[in-house]
C-alpha cells in the first residue's frame, strides 16, 4: 500500500473529535497479545497541540488512562504555555516531557500525534480553536512514510521549543505528605553497616 493510499482525510465535528481521537489512539496502541506497541525507535508518543485543553490532549490522557503504570514515554509541544495551578495541565505536566513554542509565528503549524512507526494523526492548524469549529483531519495506521514525515516535523519544532519543568509527583501517603509540608524531617538513608567485632582467641597454658 502506498502512503497516499494509507492516508485518510475526514471532516470531523468538534463535538465528536475527542471521542474519535481516543478510539483511534487505543486502536493504535493495542498490539499483539494486548501489549502496547508505541513510537519510533522506542521514542514513545509525540504530540503537538495548541494547548493542554485541546481535544487531542484530552483524548491522549483518556486513552493512556487504560495503560498500567507510567510505561509509555510522551513528549508534547504546546503553543499556549500551560498554567501550573491545578487541573489537567498539572496532571499532564507530571507525566509528559513538555516544551513550549515561544515563537508564535509558528501558529500555522498543525496539531499532530505520532503513535507508532506507521500510525499518526494530523489535525488543523493551531491558529484555529479546535473546540469552536469543525475541521479537516488526516490520519493513518499503515503509512511509514507519512508517519516519518510527521516525526521529523516534531523533532524540528522540539529543537526550537523551550523546555517546561515537570510538576513533582504528589505524595502518596501520610508520611510523604508530612515531609512535603515540612512538618517532619525526611528520614536519613541508612549508613554503612558497622563491622562485626573482631574475634579474639585466647590460649590457656
Amino acid at each position: 500500500m502506498s502512503s497516499n493510499d494509507a492516508l485518510r482525510v475526514d471532516v470531523v465535528k468538534r463535538e465528536d473529535k475527542e471521542a474519535r481521537l481516543a478510539e483511534f489512539i487505543r486502536a493504535c496502541l493495542q498490539g499483539a497479545g494486548g501489549e502496547p506497541r508505541i513510537g519510533i525507535d522506542n521514542d514513545g508518543i509525540s504530540v503537538i497541540a495548541r494547548s493542554f485543553a485541546s481535544p487531542v490532549m484530552r483524548a491522549l490522557e483518556s486513552a493512556l488512562g487504560d495503560v498500567a503504570g507510567d510505561t509509555i514515554k510522551v513528549r508534547s509541544i504546546v503553543l499556549e504555555k500551560p498554567e501550573r495551578a491545578g487541573g489537567r495541565s498539572t496532571a499532564l505536566l507530571r507525566s509528559h516531557d513538555t516544551r513550549w513554542l515561544e515563537d508564535h509565528r509558528l501558529v500555522d503549524a498543525h496539531e499532530q500525534l505520532v503513535l507508532t512507526a506507521a500510525s499518526c494523526w494530523i489535525g488543523d492548524c493551531m491558529r484555529r480553536d479546535p473546540d469552536k469549529r469543525d475541521a479537516f483531519e488526516t490520519w493513518t495506521t499503515a503509512s511509514v512514510e507519512a508517519t516519518a514525515l510527521a516525526a521529523r516535523s516534531f523533532e524540528r519544532l522540539w529543537a526550537m521549543a523551550t523546555p517546561i519543568a515537570r510538576v513533582p509527583r504528589a505524595p502518596k501517603d501520610r508520611a510523604e505528605r508530612a515531609v512535603a509540608a515540612g512538618q517532619v524531617e525526611a528520614p536519613l538513608p541508612p549508613g554503612p553497616a558497622e563491622p562485626a567485632p573482631a574475634t579474639t582467641v585466647t590460649t590457656r597454658h
